[in-house]
């Protein structure tokens, strides 16, 4: 994390709320998710959009996240719509995990050097296959 007082954050919201039809169009998609439907869901994507049931979870944890505006419409997650245009979304993350930590190293026995709480980190070596993330301090 940069140094004190420049920690950015990126705290949960959902604008989903300020439009009466889009709010309606997200109750319905998240209950066709929660209960499976994947003929209400194919109904309510566009055409050549597959989702297959594996993918339900991720995309029920997506849509508990909440939404952003962005330009005209919304986005999904949240997250997309209020990054800052200032950072490269390639080379930064949001930790959206509450009450995770920033380790000294990789290892749960290291010492705690920050809670993080939907903070934006820069982040130093991707491993998608990794629970832990090296991060530029």
């Amino acid at each position: 994390m940069r140094g004190a007082g420049a920690r950015r954050r990126i705290p949960p919201i959902d604008e989903s709320q300020t439009d009466p039809t889009f709010k309606a169009f997200v109750a319905k998609l998240k209950a066709a998710v929660a209960s499976r439907d994947q003929k209400a869901i194919r109904a309510m994507s566009v055409p050549d959009l597959i989702i297959e049931d594996r993918d339900l979870p991720e995309l029920a944890t997506i849509l508990a996240m909440g939404c952003g505006r962005f330009d005209k419409g919304f986005n999904f997650p949240y997250i997309n719509a209020k990054f800052p245009e200032d950072l490269e979304p390639y080379e930064y993350a949001v930790v959206i995990r509450p009450g995770a930590v920033l380790r000294a190293k990789a290892s749960v026995d290291a010492t705690v050097v920050a809670p993080l709480d939907y903070d934006i980190v820069h982040v130093a070596q991707w491993n998608p296959k990794s629970s832990q993330t090296h991060l530029k301090c």
